[in-house]
């Protein structure tokens, strides 16, 4: 007995803000889109972050990253309008700004060093107190991030999902693409675990973590790098906006929790909490914002962020196998880049050119490299 076979015109495959992103700005042009997600849309990576969009405090000023960052955060104030007229919900969009807190004077030295010229302003220690009060009294100083906003992550990922479905993408949950199907050097579909099989014109490979483990295609070098993070229960919070140090970033939230992350490990695909990972967060935390040692502590959790070589992520058509399109890599900013990522992936679907040159974030950049599936570089 043959398999049972369906059609469509583009699979993506993964379902986090990046997959979902992709798939309702293709649904809106009237393709028929189908998502396979291996688990429930938006509840991996997605789900697991702190929600920053950071152009500048994530990576300071290195320019193939920045472009890309600032042209997303450009895009971020119209994507949440449309999220919002789309499905009625608020995902919290905040344009607050980042404080950058120096413990010690060499922090503030090497926060100085991370900032272009124009990126951030310098601040004494009375004037980081004036602006946040539950800071630490023993700050050394900082640095105030303008362009640096924040999204409460969960809700964003589950309105752009039930988007996506509105305008028409369908979801299969729950169910895992073991290989991409290609005639020679073009993609035709892909094949389910069930052994079910969907034609299309178009594979988007924006599965994350698991990005790399995908058969019938060049493999990728997207490793996994978990992210432990915490909440605690603060109402009202202790913090009007972000506040980071060198060791820990504790983001305050309108439902009254303030979020406490996170933790870079290299542990495969162990998605878990630690008690290490999770103490040394509760110890940086509470060394910048003293009063969360009364906090009642809410939550804790893990994710595992898809990291590559170099800190770009992968985004672009495969060189060897037409039809086939790489949205991963994203590490740290997925959810900071998700609109131009959408953008850059639906235009290329329909045939035509990205506003933004994308050869620094495309897949031939690791061919012959033979560093290309080690451990991605590691940078905050």
């Amino acid at each position: 007995m043959s398999a049972h076979r369906e059609s469509c015109d583009v699979v993506v495959i993964g379902g986090g803000l990046i997959g979902c992103s992709i798939a309702w700005q293709l649904a809106l042009r009237g393709l028929r889109v189908r998502v396979v997600e291996r688990d429930t849309p938006a509840r991996s990576a997605s789900w697991a972050a702190a929600g920053m969009l950071s152009p500048v405090g994530e990576h300071g000023h290195v320019d193939q990253l920045r472009r890309l960052a600032d042209a997303s955060l450009d895009l971020y104030a119209d994507f949440i309008d449309a999220v919002q007229d789309a499905t009625g919900i608020d995902p919290q969009y905040r344009r607050s700004g980042k404080l950058h807190v120096a413990l010690t004077e060499s922090d503030l030295e090497s926060i100085r060093s991370a900032f272009g010229p124009d990126d951030a302003q310098a601040l004494s220690a009375d004037e980081v107190r004036k602006l946040e009060p539950g800071v630490t009294a023993s700050a050394a100083g900082g640095f105030l991030v303008e362009r640096d906003h924040h999204v409460d992550n969960r809700l964003l990922g589950r309105a752009v999902w039930i988007a996506a479905a509105g305008a028409g993408a369908t979801f299969d949950n729950g169910t895992a693409v073991v290989a991409i199907e290609r005639e020679g050097n073009r993609v035709t579909g892909v094949r389910f675990a069930t052994g079910e099989l969907v034609d299309a014109d178009f594979v988007i490979v924006a599965a994350g973590a698991w990005s790399g483990n995908i058969a019938g295609i060049s493999p990728l070098p997207v490793v996994p790098v978990r992210g432990q993070m915490c909440a605690f229960e603060s109402v009202p919070p202790p913090l009007n906006r972000v506040v980071a140090t060198s060791s820990v970033y504790v983001i305050p939230r309108a439902n009254g929790r303030t979020l406490v992350g996170a933790t870079l490990e290299h542990a495969g695909f162990r998605n878990e909490c630690t008690g290490g990972g999770i103490r040394m967060l509760l110890d940086a935390a509470i060394e910048a914002v003293p009063a969360l040692a009364n906090a009642a502590l809410a939550e804790m959790w893990s994710g595992l962020r898809p990291g590559t070589v170099d800190g770009l992520p992968i985004i672009g058509p495969d060189p060897d196998a037409a039809g086939l399109i790489h949205a991963t890599g994203h590490y740290r900013n997925g959810i900071l880049l998700a609109p131009i990522t959408a953008e850059i992936v639906s235009t290329l679907v329909i045939g035509q050119t990205p506003r933004i040159d994308i050869r620094p974030y495309q897949v031939e950049r690791f061919r012959d490299r033979a560093d290309a599936a080690r451990a991605p570089a590691v940078t905050s």
